[in-house]
């Protein structure tokens, strides 16, 4: 699997920010100072590729990196 630079990007600070628990992509954003639409574009790509799941959080989506992800991300 290959990821795209900024595929890599979000998912290490994915693995960084949402250790403890789920975290939304306007947050996720807010910390990069990013998008939120382009975080959550990233977010989904990363999703289909099965390396983070998406959960409810108080009405919102929240990430969180997957095992699989969690090994990628912390490793690359």
């Amino acid at each position: 699997m290959t990821l795209t630079h900024c595929q890599d990007w979000i998912l290490q600070s994915l693995c960084t920010a949402a250790h403890k628990s789920p975290v939304t992509a306007v947050d996720l954003a807010a910390q990069l100072h990013n998008r939120p639409q382009t975080t959550e574009t990233y977010l989904r790509q990363l999703e289909d590729m099965g390396l983070v799941r998406s959960h409810q959080v108080s009405g919102e989506v929240g990430w969180r990196p997957s095992s699989d992800g969690l090994s990628v991300g912390t490793v690359l």
